[in-house]
């Protein structure tokens, strides 16, 4: 093996001893620039602190800092609505999103009754097919289609699903684009409130209503025993008119029947009062079981009108109400999509590059040729 070595490093050392130039080679050197241009000689000739300045490359990493400084942000998408343009960020004042409720229930009442509401927006180059998709998952999961419309350039669909299925809807409504091209905004808003005022208004209605059949009740009864007192007296007078008139028909006493024809008229008019008194209370009576009955039908009018609140609260809730726009989006617009930077400002990176290597290329052929 050392002997192996000892061979190598002889030859090696053999042969750089034995490196030299041709005897021709400034006769070699000459022909060959002789045949190259002017202009390529004088650049070669140049000393090396004269290399040119990468001019392009200065300039288009000039244009791409300007164009960062101007607008550094990310390009934006937006979707196009009937009321304009809606920026493709979740706001505040994107749809869907539920305003605060000015009623607030108590703490002691822990009960909820969440309202949801979906809005997304979606960008893409085949709105017809996505709105046809989307009208498709919508009836998948049980809901309704309230609107929609398309055009080669927008489209919007407007649903109604189960709140129990909005998880399941919104998988494959993601699945529908790209992330970077979708936005959802949900809002949750707790019912309570409107619940506690549904229920505290049936409690008034419920009681109300009470009252006025146990009114109704006891106007019956104070008429039945007016009726029956004064049914008495009349047939109280009817006995005894009938006693006197017995009576005139078996007396010739003429004094006597002078009194008895005056206790009969004193009867008969007490009796005509009290017929009088008869019509009068059931006129009255009449009156009030009419006003009773009518304020009975208006508040279980008001009950069921109650009743029917509270339930459509009930489905209200177990409802999602969402809408869905989609607007058509350019090649360019995606590339600013999925570009980290403006999308100007990075070609113009990408150019001063690619003109460097290009300068550098250049410099590095003429250092050769030189030497």
């Amino acid at each position: 093996m050392n002997q192996r070595h000892t061979i190598e490093s002889l030859l090696t050392n053999w042969g750089q001893a034995q490196r030299q130039l041709p005897s021709n080679h400034e006769t070699i050197k000459s022909q060959t620039i002789s045949h190259l241009p002017t202009s390529t000689l004088g650049t070669i000739t140049k000393p090396l602190g004269q290399r040119r300045v990468p001019w392009a490359t200065i300039a288009f990493a000039s244009l791409a800092i300007i164009t960062l400084l101007i607008n550094p942000q990310q390009f934006s998408p937006v979707i196009l609505t009937k009321s304009g343009s809606i920026p493709l960020s979740g706001t505040s004042d994107s749809p869907g999103v539920a305003r605060e409720s000015s009623q607030f229930a108590p703490i002691t009442d822990n009960r909820e009754f969440i309202k949801t509401s979906y809005s997304a927006t979606l960008r893409t180059r085949q709105i017809e097919k996505l709105t046809q998709n989307i009208q498709i998952i919508v009836h998948g999961v049980g809901g309704q289609v309230d609107s929609s419309t398309s055009s080669p350039h927008w489209g919007y669909v407007s649903f109604a699903i189960p709140a129990n299925q909005l998880a399941t809807f919104r998988d494959q409504i993601k699945d529908l684009t790209s992330a970077r091209m979708y936005v959802e905004t949900t809002s949750a808003q707790n019912l309570l409130p409107q619940k506690q005022l549904i229920e505290d208004q049936r409690q008034q209605i419920e009681v109300k209503l009470q009252q006025l059949r146990d009114e109704q009740t006891r106007v019956k009864t104070d008429y039945t025993h007016a009726i029956a007192l004064i049914n008495s007296q009349v047939e109280s007078d009817n006995n005894q008119l009938a006693n006197i008139r017995a009576r005139l028909e078996v007396t010739s006493d003429y004094n006597l029947r002078m009194e008895l024809i005056r206790q009969q008229n004193i009867l008969l008019v007490d009796k005509q009062t009290l017929e009088a008194s008869l019509v009068n209370k059931k006129t009255i009576y009449t009156n009030q079981i009419n006003t009773l009955n009518a304020q009975i039908r208006n508040n279980e009018a008001m009950l069921n009108s109650n009743l029917n609140e509270d339930q459509q609260l009930i489905d209200n809730v177990a409802t999602v109400q969402g809408t869905i726009s989609l607007s058509w989006i350019s090649v360019w617009e995606i590339l600013e999509i999925y570009s980290p930077i403006n999308l100007i400002a990075l070609i113009f990176i990408v150019v001063a590059l690619i003109t460097y290597w290009w300068h550098r290329r250049r410099n590095n052929q003429y250092i050769d040729l030189a030497f």
